[in-house]
């Protein structure tokens, strides 16, 4: 089975949440040896700065494609869009992960949490997902009632998978060090994992 990731993320400025689950999605599915998994990354502007960490992507299979049209063309059984854009190939079922609907919710409505612009291309996104995708995945059971409130999708679509932790953690200091050298008493803190 060949899958298409909508990878264009991983060249956001900012190498945060969404890029992450996008490559670390690669990274497992190039694991499994009955899917042959390719990224697809939206043609625009030549992406003139490259890092070492965009150009070792760019070593990895992919594609390029404009609107609905890939470059060079392939067939897909499956295309996942991962942020945006969404890419509504034909003849392909289309999958979409939503990770929050926070900026649009009614709770947050005096916050500034993204500009009007973000709100009004996120929302447009979501539409797209709402007309074009045959199932969409979300990261939690709130994202999945917030999506639910926004948009008549079928409820037996849409799929929770929740985000899994990256295993790739290095041994360090013991937790008693780490909260003295940084002047913390235990049980006295959280830690919020989001961009925000």
């Amino acid at each position: 089975m060949k899958v298409a990731l909508e990878a264009s993320s991983l060249f956001f400025k900012n190498y945060t949440g969404i890029p992450f689950y996008c490559y670390n999605l690669y990274q497992g599915l190039s694991q499994l040896t009955d899917i042959d998994t390719v990224l697809a990354f939206r043609l625009k502007k030549k992406y003139t700065t490259h890092t070492h960490f965009h150009k070792d992507i760019l070593q990895n299979p992919h594609y390029w494609h404009w609107q609905n049209l890939m470059f060079p063309r392939i067939r897909t059984n499956v295309v996942h869009s991962l942020h945006t854009p969404f890419l509504n190939k034909p003849g392909s079922l289309k999958v979409a992960t939503v990770h929050d609907l926070a900026v649009h919710l009614p709770q947050h409505e005096g916050l500034t949490l993204a500009t009007p612009y973000f709100k009004k291309k996120r929302l447009a996104l979501f539409k797209s997902f709402h007309k074009h995708a045959d199932c969409i995945i979300t990261v939690s059971q709130a994202t999945k009632r917030d999506f639910l409130k926004f948009f008549e999708f079928p409820e037996e679509k849409i799929h929770v998978v929740p985000l899994a932790p990256s295993l790739n953690f290095s041994k360090g200091k013991q937790d008693n060090a780490v909260l003295k050298d940084l002047g913390l008493r235990e049980k006295s803190y959280f830690i919020a994992m989001g961009g925000v």
